[in-house]
């Protein structure tokens, strides 16, 4: 009875074996997907930082992704959050304060490590350092004057043809294609109604893995747009994707896993 439970285990074993190679190859020989570092490659250090970049920079990503927010004197700075500081009992909000103190102080007041924010100036030469597509998420709906700072800067720091631009806001969108119609835009989704609402604006779609559907792919796909999905942190759920066959995995693991 032992000898059999012993060789089942066994079996069961060279299963997992097996079935982890097959997906491994099946991951790699797949239609092409690209991947997107979310705020960087950030598992050892702080999200949206020179650091996070570098490290997605280095890895075979085809792009890194960021989040803007700009200063009260018109700085562009990588931030998830309006406010991404810890630890200060200050409002240190991005929209609030001029740049020149946001360059000096530290994410985290308790802290040993002198960690800054990262400029928009620096991130965009990071992605033309090593090759990658800027993919920008423009967090709040900005006027036609923000748009025409973050443009002006691409242009100086790298290349229009080097980005996506990414937003939960049609009207964002809509401002960047007035600026330039052939720019890649891309409504971020997470909702079906905000999904549909990227099909009904004729524009690419990143829906959130939640609010996702297999048949998004093959509706946007007719149209000629692309799908993204996100935040995707597992070789499963990568190969999964790919085998749907999504456009962009965006994850805050080097290619999901």
């Amino acid at each position: 009875m032992a000898h059999l439970t012993t060789t089942k285990k066994l079996l069961i074993s060279i299963s997992a074996i097996l079935l982890a190679m097959f997906l491994f190859c099946m991951f790699f020989s797949l239609s092409t997907v690209a991947f997107i570092s979310h705020r960087g490659y950030h598992v050892t250090c702080y999200e949206n930082t020179s650091e996070a970049f570098i490290n997605a920079g280095k890895t075979g990503d085809y792009g890194i992704e960021t989040d803007l927010q700009i200063s009260l004197d018109k700085e562009i700075f990588c931030a998830h959050d309006d406010n991404p500081f810890k630890n200060y009992t200050e409002d240190l909000s991005i929209s609030k304060t001029n740049s020149e103190k946001l360059k000096t102080t530290k994410i985290d007041a308790k802290s040993s490590k002198n960690i800054y924010l990262c400029t928009f100036k620096d991130y965009l030469k990071i992605c033309k350092q090593y090759n990658k597509i800027a993919v920008l998420d423009i967090k709040t709906i900005c006027s036609i004057n923000d748009v025409e700072l973050i443009y002006k800067q691409v242009e100086e720091n790298y290349s229009v043809d080097k980005i996506i631009v990414t937003s939960y806001y049609v009207e964002v969108l809509s401002l960047f294609k007035a600026k330039n119609k052939d720019l890649p835009l891309s409504l971020i989704a997470d909702t079906r109604i905000a999904v549909e609402n990227a099909l009904l604006n004729n524009l690419n779609v990143c829906i959130s893995m939640g609010a996702f559907k297999p048949a998004d792919v093959q509706t946007f796909h007719k149209k000629g747009l692309t799908v993204a999905v996100w935040t995707v942190n597992s070789m499963f759920l990568s190969t999964v994707y790919k085998l749907i066959g999504v456009d962009f995995i965006i994850s805050d693991l080097y290619n999901g896993f």
